[in-house]
This record gives C-alpha cells, sequence and structure tokens, in this order.
C-alpha cells in the first residue's frame, strides 16, 4: 500500500495575530543581531562614518528599486512568492557580509534592506486583510511587542559575538534565523486573502500608483508619519554606534546601549491603550514633539557625552508610540481595493528613510561634526507633528 505524508492545509479564514507577529518577529530577529554590528563593520572597513554614509546611501538605492517593485511582483505572482523572496535576500545578504570588503558591504545592505521591506509589506497586507480595523491597534501593538522582544537581546549577543568570536558570526547566526522564518511561513500556509484581485495594467503601473497615492493628502501626511519615525531607528542603529565610541564608551556598550533602548518596545501594550483612550491623532502629535525636542537636545550639546543617552531613551519611547499606532493612519485611510499598490507605495517609507538619512548625514558630515545630525531630525520631527492634526477625525 503506497503511504504519502499528510499535507498541511492553509488556514481556513485567517491566521490570526500571533502568527502574523510570528514572523514579523523572525525577521526583526535576523535583523537585530546584526543591527549594531553593522555600522562597526562598516566603521571597520570604511574607516569613518562618512564613508559609511555614502555606501549606504549608495545600497538604498537598490533597495528602493526592488520595494517600488514589490506591489508588481504581489500582483503578478503571490504574497508567498514575495515572502519567499525576501528570505532569500536575508540569507544572501548574510553572506555577502561576510567577505568583509566594500562593494559586499554595500551590497549587503541593499538585499537586507530590501528583504526587511518586503517583509513588512507582506505582514501589512495580512493584518489589513485579516484583522478587523478595531483591532488593529491590538493587533499592530502585538507585532511590535514581539519583535521589541527580539531587539533587547539579539543587539547585545550580536556584538558579543563581533567582539569575542569572529567578525562573521553574528551574519551566520542572522542567515540562520531568516531560514528559520522562511520554513514558519511556509509551516503556517497562510492562504490569499478573498480580496486580492487579478491584476490588471493599471495595478502593475509604478508610476501610477505613485500619482494616486500622493495625491490623497492624507495619505501623505501617513507617509511622513512612518517615514520620519523609520529616519529615527536608523539613526539608532547607524549613528548611535558611532556616538557612544566618540562619547568614550567600549564598542561593546553600542549594543547593550541598542538592547536598553528597545526594551521600551516591551511597552507597545500601554502605548496601544494611550492611544486610544487620547487619540491616534493627539498622541501622534505628542509623540514627535518629544521625539524632536530630545533630538536637537543631543545635538545642542558641545560634545559626544553619556549623558545625551538619557535624551535617547526618552526620544525612544515616543518612538515606540509611533511604531505601534503610526501605521493606523494609512490601514483606516486607505482603500480595500488598491491596498496592494497603495502599501506598496507605503513601505516605501522605510527604504526611503534608509536611502534619505545616510545620504544627508554623508553630507552633513562632510562639513560638520556628528551632532548636527540630531538639530537636523530634530527639525523633521517637529515639522511633522505640526500637520498630523490635519488627518481626518476618523483615523482617531
Amino acid at each position: 500500500m503506497a503511504i504519502r505524508p499528510p499535507i498541511r492545509r492553509p488556514y481556513p479564514t485567517e491566521p490570526g495575530k500571533t502568527s502574523i507577529a510570528g514572523l514579523y518577529a523572525l525577521e526583526n530577529m535576523s535583523r537585530a543581531v546584526i543591527g549594531p554590528v553593522i555600522a562597526l563593520e562598516g566603521m571597520r572597513i570604511l574607516g569613518d562614518a562618512q564613508q559609511l554614509s555614502v555606501i549606504l546611501f549608495v545600497g538604498s538605492i537598490f533597495s528602493m528599486a526592488i520595494m517600488l517593485s514589490s506591489g508588481w511582483f504581489i500582483r503578478k505572482f503571490s504574497r508567498k512568492f514575495v515572502f519567499t523572496a525576501a528570505s532569500v535576500m536575508a540569507v544572501l545578504a548574510a553572506f555577502f557580509y561576510i567577505q568583509e570588503n566594500a562593494l559586499s558591504f554595500g551590497l549587503a545592505t541593499a538585499l537586507r534592506t530590501a528583504g526587511a521591506g518586503l517583509v513588512m509589506t507582506v505582514v501589512s497586507l495580512y493584518i489589513m486583510d485579516f484583522i478587523p480595523s478595531a483591532d488593529l491597534p491590538k493587533a499592530e501593538a502585538r507585532k511590535i511587542l514581539m519583535a521589541a522582544s527580539t531587539w533587547i537581546f539579539f543587539p547585545i549577543i550580536g556584538v558579543w559575538l563581533w567582539t569575542n568570536q569572529a567578525h562573521y558570526s553574528p551574519f551566520v547566526a542572522s542567515g540562520f534565523i531568516a531560514v528559520l522564518m522562511f520554513l514558519f511561513f511556509w509551516y503556517i500556509r497562510i492562504k490569499e486573502a478573498d480580496s486580492v484581485q487579478a491584476p490588471t495594467a493599471a495595478s502593475l503601473n509604478v508610476f501610477q500608483a505613485l500619482r494616486k497615492y500622493f495625491s490623497n493628502r492624507h495619505l501623505t501626511i501617513a507617509y511622513f508619519i512612518a517615514f520620519t519615525r523609520a529616519t529615527f531607528w536608523y539613526m539608532l542603529f547607524t549613528y548611535s554606534p558611532v556616538y557612544i565610541v566618540q562619547a568614550g564608551l567600549h564598542e561593546s556598550w553600542s549594543g547593550i546601549f541598542v538592547g536598553i533602548i528597545t526594551s521600551v518596545l516591551l511597552l507597545s501594550d500601554f502605548f496601544a491603550r494611550i492611544g486610544q483612550r487620547y487619540g491616534i491623532r493627539r498622541s501622534i502629535r505628542f509623540s514627535f514633539f518629544v521625539g524632536g525636542i530630545c533630538m536637537t537636545a543631543i545635538g545642542i550639546l558641545p560634545e559626544p557625552t553619556v549623558y545625551a543617552l538619557i535624551f535617547w531613551f526618552v526620544a525612544s519611547l515616543t518612538a515606540d508610540m509611533l511604531d505601534v499606532i503610526g501605521n493606523l493612519p494609512f490601514m483606516r485611510i486607505v482603500d480595500e481595493q488598491e491596498r496592494v499598490e497603495m502599501t506598496m507605495v507605503f513601505a516605501t517609507c522605510r527604504e526611503l528613510a534608509v536611502t534619505v538619512t545616510p545620504g544627508i548625514g554623508a553630507v552633513i558630515l562632510l562639513f560638520f561634526p556628528l551632532e548636527a545630525l540630531f538639530i537636523v531630525w530634530g527639525v523633521m520631527f517637529l515639522a511633522v507633528g505640526s500637520v498630523v492634526m490635519k488627518l481626518p477625525r476618523h483615523v482617531g
């Protein structure tokens, strides 16, 4: 008698908050173990923060091109295909990081950033398709909470491996976790939502999607909320290790500091309740104002100092609030029939942050010390906070 292995069926209705959050947590774990290590490795290979900013900027251009094509790939193939491609990118990035030269470093960063953006796009689509609008704050909080747990210890582990073992060891760990993410995704076998439609010429047109997205001023504000929030975390993982070393602390403190900072993400449920109680728009505006003041304060200090880490911590509280509720304006504004195209555009906010942050950093660091970066970002935070209340009332 022929014997065959059992066939797993896809979820009949919805994947559930926990399984979606679990996927996102594994992706974050893969990045967390190399978070501060990327800056340290880049400084070791390239020599200074200005050159590091240049190569990160160049690599991000490639990443942006991939993200702008994500909607085309999702419509033409499937979300499963895109998620699988993102997993492969993460593994390839780990391989290129191990090569320890400037070219492979830039290519690895581009692949890693694009892969993370594709995962975020797919996860966001699953959340919007399967989670009711009223439950979005809780779903986002659970997603952030599970992802946050990885950023508490894994940056410390990554830096410890980099400083005490081989320089390539954290990148090997990152690639291994990416493989686990791929296997878990195919184990749970999430089905395509009923709202997914066959692609049309219009839905596959990237430039038309861009025009349509940014012709809506509310979606534009939602984009800049997410973009500015993303730049904060990029600043943290790229420039805080450099700042810590300039402040006179040992390199190992960069991993510990990142772990401490990201530990506030464990308060995600608390911040979700605050957003629901006091209003999404008001909470977002308050977060940008406080974060902007803290970032500006870091820049005003005459030189890098350990006391500035206090401002980093307070700013991280506001960034966590934005992580939990910052995507809700987009999710509550976007039309259901346009989710794939509009999410493709919205997801580029992360890639744009990865492009703009080192690009601006490379220019500023040619003429000014590192502290000038924080003043620029403080002003940006205050500017975005000033337009948040122009969002429609149904956002919250």
